[in-house]
């Protein structure tokens, strides 16, 4: 882990996100980038000076505000440290950030839930889409009010996918500096025939595939899997849950989307670590011979 980038919209109610991502980045000695995306608004009006002037003023405006707001609210914190700021102009939020991404070529990227009453809140759930569908890095979500504690415990969710093994493989990369406890839970659909044997399938390919040593795997039977889930966080206190986008009208997205909570049974209380199904990158070196894979599938 060596770049983390932040997204914020520099308001009051976003410091404990901030102070979150940074604490975290510290945490994971990783460099921390904050980015502020702004739209320029028409210039009406006669002046003396030009448009691009303007723009230029404009842009070290933002880029000002953004300092100023990281340093106000993280000068206090312990060993605070020199960080990175980027003030990108954009129509599109979500653009612009997957743009600094990809320029500093970051290995995590962090964005809040907005209240759905404000004025940013009722785009937000469409930018984390919009983010989870494009980004080749993870994507952390973070709650309202988030407060940083570190990392015991990742509940990831999986489906014995073989793109949940290149998941896990990059989870561990977030893990091990807190030699965090991956907890691997399925919960079988009602009706779902041989979970055992996928289960076991499943362990053997991890315990070939990933070296880490602090994994465990669960099970439970649920009525669906957002009741599942939801008896999951509540039994073991996980500091973050995990999940990979597989599919649009997800159950990733019901929980972005305040106002289909109605049909939910909880909302997103925890942290949100997702990874884009699409975009997991398989490295050469940590390929395996795909007919082992399908001996285990197999048997």
């Amino acid at each position: 882990m060596k770049t983390i980038l932040y997204a914020t919209d520099c308001a009051k109610k976003s410091v404990p996100e901030l102070k979150y991502a940074y604490r975290l980045s510290k945490a994971m000695n990783a460099e921390f980038h904050a980015v502020h995306v702004y739209d320029l608004m028409p210039i009406v009006t006669t002046t003396v000076r030009s448009r691009g002037v303007l723009q230029k003023n404009f842009e070290e405006e933002q880029h000002n505000i953004l300092k100023t707001y990281c340093q106000k609210y993280l000068k206090k914190e312990e060993g605070y440290l020199q960080m990175n700021y980027h003030a990108v102009k954009s129509d599109s939020i979500s653009e612009a950030i997957i743009k600094t991404a990809s320029k500093i070529d970051a290995d995590l990227v962090i964005v809040g839930i907005k209240d759905p009453y404000s004025l940013r809140g009722i785009f937000t759930a469409n930018i984390a889409n919009e983010l989870m569908s494009s980004l080749h890095a993870p994507l952390l979500i973070l709650p309202d009010y988030a407060l940083y504690e570190d990392w015991s415990n990742l509940l990831y969710a999986t489906d014995f996918e073989e793109s949940d093994l290149h998941a896990l493989e990059r989870l561990v990369e977030l893990a091990e500096p807190f030699n965090a406890q991956i907890e691997i839970v399925h919960i079988p659909r009602k009706g779902a025939d041989y979970h055992d044997r996928k289960m076991e399938w499943f362990k053997s390919m991890v315990s070939l595939r990933i070296p880490y040593t602090n994994i465990v795997f669960s099970s439970r039977r649920a009525d669906d899997v957002e009741t599942g889930l939801k008896q999951f966080i509540e039994k073991d206190h996980p500091e973050v849950l995990v999940m990979m986008e597989r599919q649009r009208e997800s159950f990733i997205e019901k929980l972005l989307h305040k106002d289909l909570v109605k049909t939910m049974e909880y909302d997103i209380s925890i942290p949100l670590l997702v990874f884009n199904k699409k975009r997991i990158i398989r490295r050469p070196s940590e390929e395996i011979d795909r007919s082992m894979t399908e001996t285990y599938a197999l048997q």
